[in-house]
């Protein structure tokens, strides 16, 4: 039970981190069939500019789901700029 508490704060954790970002998914946010056992990560670079930022989705040290796998591909890097998707 302790572990569904501590799997459940990743969301949050990451909306924190990514500075509520525009991105389309979160570490642990459900929409992947890893669900909240997920360990990714999303590396967030700013860039020059206003609101502009590269952001890559990483695989974490366990397996890895078919979902995740393809964002890691899909999204190296997903790029914001001036705060929106581009």
């Amino acid at each position: 039970r302790a572990q569904l508490y501590a799997n459940s704060i990743q969301t949050p954790y990451w909306r924190g981190v990514t500075r509520l970002l525009p991105l389309p998914a979160m570490p642990g946010d459900g929409t992947s069939p890893c669900l909240t056992h997920c360990r990714c990560a999303w590396d967030v670079t700013a860039l020059e500019g206003e609101q502009n930022y590269d952001c890559t989705w990483t695989l974490g040290d366990t397996e890895h789901c078919q979902v995740c796998k393809q964002r890691a591909v899909e999204w190296a890097p997903l790029r914001i700029r001036n705060g929106e998707l581009a």
